[in-house]
């Protein structure tokens, strides 16, 4: 992995010499005009943000240079209390200097403070350039974020979808003050906003980037970065799929998905939780929506070993390139006071959110690219010359599995895969694997389907593909040092076929849990270094046939296994196998498949 792919996950924002050589260049470029034409060598300027913890130093900016400074004693938080109480003076370097507060008005006529700026007070000014110098330092401030902005989208577009993601996330501190988290919530299908449609979707959560100190896992040996470590730590909510459905509790959620729907040109929904008043022990009342404070409204899941969030701008991402408007999921942005976005943050975030749609839409999350429809192509090719060959039997079928695996091991970059067929022994189906890629410990392997309750685990997921009769996906990898655990949280309850993440709303609704079973307890993996695996039934006329199995780590590219191109290109590896299977199998394919 390169620096510019390196991910981090979790850990509290740390502003690094880039950043503040930036604000440094922006604020110097905008001020030394007016440090020159007043004659004035220095001010002191500390930029932040009202209702956040995130820090960005302290800068010196004279006629020719801007530096940031170590030497000052306070930071914004310290000068936002000082303003607060009354002070408008400070000592600073023997001298007495002028406070002045950086603001920006919002619709509703408040004023945000964005920094403040200090100003030798023995120095003769006219009152208007002290007017304006704040104005000054204010949109210093906003052309750099916006630019800051314009540039990732410019200068990291080459990078693979996971780590732009992870690193758009991450300049959330610095460009919105962002203090808790921020996920991407991606729908499966792009909802089209000029149809009225429903309000019902199911949103995967593709991202998530918290802003607050977690226990990272250790490294595990020395390959292993600390990038992988820092990612590791907290409790995320990446991979937890939520089903937006009519007559459900409305949550933040469902509500931000009602208004966009009923509102296509809305571009932000405020969420904010207060704390009761008279409260004991800082209860918190439930969310709402900034217009209807007095619609209770549930969080999207329900962890609760992290700090509380009082603030979620949901922000949804359409894409224009299809037509008509397309709603591909919301960025949430989440904080730990109650605040709504600034003038300029709105605009900010309205930006992250069209360009990420833009990525995401052409990514291959929505888009099954003509490389991976020629593999496809390719399969089919591989049974037409068998068929040609009139011979059929369970030794065609073999051979015809052995060239599809070498095939897809050749050109699909995943670590193991392993195609399967149904064979009877003694009345009951069993799974055999015929030359697996990546698998090392086994050229062959037979797997019960059919077994008694108490050994479903033990069959694994590929098994428990066929017997529900579709696709599962699990992923997570495994801890390390004493948490060896596959770092996954959905359950299933067998007898319904019913999954469900114990992190969602629903999982709490369920009060009989005997008969769920968590769904890592099924996956035996071929290496411990395995970060997700895909099983697909090999279904013909809703009968199972076979299984194509999937294993992939974590530095596998999402191109090949997750979104909906992922997902879409196994069910037709899966599809193409099912007419193999039952145009080679022959004669003896029913005594193979009693079914």
């Amino acid at each position: 992995m390169t620096h510019d792919d390196a991910i981090c996950a979790a850990g509290r924002f740390q502003i690094s010499e880039q950043t503040r050589e930036v604000i440094a260049f922006h604020l110097q470029s905008m001020l030394n005009v007016w440090l020159r034409y007043f004659n004035i060598e220095e001010v002191l300027v500390c930029p932040g943000f009202e209702h956040s913890s995130v820090s960005l130093g302290a800068y010196a900016v004279r006629q020719d240079s801007c530096q940031p400074s170590d030497e000052v004693v306070w930071d914004f938080h310290e000068l936002l209390q000082t303003w607060r109480y009354g002070n408008p003076r400070l000592v600073w370097k023997s001298a007495e200097h002028r406070l002045m507060p950086v603001t920006e008005g919002t619709q509703e006529g408040e004023e945000v403070i964005l920094g403040f700026v200090l100003v030798r007070a023995d120095r003769v000014v006219p009152d208007l350039a002290f007017e304006d110098l704040p104005a000054m330092v204010a949109e210093a401030l906003r052309s750099c974020r916006r630019n800051g902005v314009r540039l990732f989208f410019e200068e990291r577009s080459d990078l693979a979808v996971k780590a732009q993601l992870y690193q758009l996330m991450s300049s959330f501190s610095e460009w919105l003050g962002c203090d808790h988290s921020a996920s991407i919530l991606l729908s499966r299908q792009p909802l089209d906003l000029g149809q009225g449609l429903k309000p019902t979707a199911t949103v995967d959560v593709l991202a998530e980037r918290l802003f607050f100190d977690g226990d990272p896992a250790q490294a595990s040996d020395d390959e292993t970065s600390a990038n992988d470590a820092c990612r590791e730590g907290a409790r995320r909510l990446v991979g937890m799929v939520l089903n937006v459905e009519e007559g459900a509790p409305a949550s933040l959620l469902s509500e931000a998905l009602v208004r966009q729907l009923a509102r296509p040109e809305a571009c932000c929904h405020v969420f904010e939780r207060r704390e009761h008043e008279g409260g004991v022990g800082g209860d918190l009342s439930p969310w709402t929506h900034r217009e209807a404070p007095e619609q209770a409204l549930d969080a999207w899941h329900t962890l609760k070993d992290r700090p509380v969030a009082r603030a979620c701008w949901m922000v949804p991402m359409i894409s224009h390139t299809q037509g008509s408007p397309e709603l591909l999921g919301f960025v949430a942005f989440n904080f730990a006071q109650p605040q709504a976005p600034a003038p300029h943050a709105l605009a900010l975030i309205t930006e992250i959110a069209a360009q990420l749609a833009r990525v995401l839409r052409h990514s291959s999350i929505y888009v099954l690219a003509a490389s991976k429809l020629r593999i496809v192509q390719q399969i089919r090719h591989i049974a037409e010359d068998a068929i040609r060959s009139g011979e059929t039997g369970e030794e065609v079928v073999n051979a015809y599995i052995a060239q599809v695996t070498e095939l897809i091991a050749r050109q699909v970059e995943v670590p193991s895969v392993a195609i399967a067929y149904v064979v009877d022994r003694a009345g009951e189906r069993w799974l055999r694997y015929a030359h697996p890629h990546g698998w090392t410990r086994f050229d062959q392997l037979e797997i019960p389907v059919d077994v008694a309750v108490e050994q479903r685990a033990d069959s694994g997921i590929s098994a428990l593909a066929v017997r529900l009769g579709r696709a599962i996906t699990l992923a997570g990898g495994h801890g390390s040092g004493d948490n060896l655990r596959f770092k996954n949280e959905l359950f299933i309850d067998e007898e319904s076929g019913a999954l469900l993440d114990a992190r969602s709303p629903a999982w709490s609704t369920i009060d009989e849990r005997s008969r769920w079973s968590r769904l890592s307890d099924y996956y035996k993996p071929a290496r411990s270094s395995a970060y997700a695996t895909l099983a697909f039934p090999v279904l013909y006329a809703d009968r199972a046939l076979g299984v194509l199995t999937v294993e992939v780590e974590r530095s596998t590219d999402w191109v090949w296994w997750s979104g909906l191109g992922g997902q879409l290109f196994w069910e037709l590896v899966a599809a193409e196998l099912a007419f193999g299977f039952a145009a080679l199998g022959g004669p003896q394919w029913h005594a193979l498949n009693p079914g």
